[in-house]
């Protein structure tokens, strides 16, 4: 019994380990999560995700929402918070939660977008990449 329960916790780790890493692998190339490098000690393989922009259109405007604005009808925390969240991990159900927050007349649809910025270090160029949209 003690030889199974050594090679269960022998094989569990590595297992668990492998499962963490496809997990967060398949988050990064389907759910927009942001790429890291050097086991997430704070060095980032890309432009850190608070530069991110995140543009609105609704009722024919078109806004851009920073991060320390306070969105109407929720605390400027909680707010803050959703807008960091819909950055850092701008998958459809944050931009869902954000859209209907913003939303307040059913009859026009919202568009949320999320830019990346991108740097062409060879011509030293700046230029955006849509990351996400989804309309409501």
């Amino acid at each position: 019994m003690a030889l199974n329960r050594k090679k269960i916790v022998k094989y569990f780790v590595p297992i668990l380990m492998f499962l963490v890493a496809a997990f967060q692998l398949f988050q990064v190339n389907n759910d927009g999560l942001t790429r890291w490098k050097g086991g997430g000690y704070g060095m980032y393989s890309e432009i850190h995700y608070s530069y991110y922009e995140v543009w609105i259109t609704y009722q024919g405007e078109i806004k851009e929402i920073k991060h320390d604005e306070k969105i109407e009808g929720i605390s400027s925390r909680r707010s803050r918070r959703l807008i960091l969240k819909v950055k850092s991990f701008p998958n459809n159900r944050n931009l869902r939660a954000l859209a209907k927050i913003l939303k307040k007349d059913e009859g026009y649809p919202i568009t949320i977008q999320v830019w990346k910025p991108k740097i062409n270090i060879d011509n030293l160029s700046y230029s955006r990449v849509l990351l996400k949209e989804i309309t409501e």
